[in-house]
């Protein structure tokens, strides 16, 4: 059914208006460039960088957890050794202070 002279003038007037407002400018021209290979390039490239820096934290963590470890083994064992020594010294001394008395 073909448009009467009254809404043709109508509709070319809504065009008009929505034309001059920026906000919509901008958004028609957005949705106009916009298909399906743009949300899908957008979301291989969120999919990779996310998988990409998940990798990156997951060997940070591993070398961290190691290096931690082995800090951990370290220090404990240093802990040990001066417990030991420090026993040690102990026990000398209290026998020697035995044996002058």
């Amino acid at each position: 059914m073909p448009m009467s002279d009254e809404e043709r003038r109508q509709l070319l007037e809504i065009e008009r208006h929505l034309r001059q407002e920026p906000g919509l400018a901008k958004l028609s021209r957005q949705l106009g460039a916009a298909n399906v290979y743009t949300a899908l390039r957008r979301l291989s490239v969120l999919t990779i960088a996310g998988g990409a820096l998940g990798l990156i934290l997951l060997v940070v963590g591993a070398v961290l957890h190691n290096a931690l470890f082995i800090a951990g083994v370290g220090v404990l064992a240093g802990t040990q050794v001066l417990v030991g020594v420090t026993a040690i010294v102990v026990e000398v001394r209290a026998y020697r202070r035995e044996q002058r008395g």
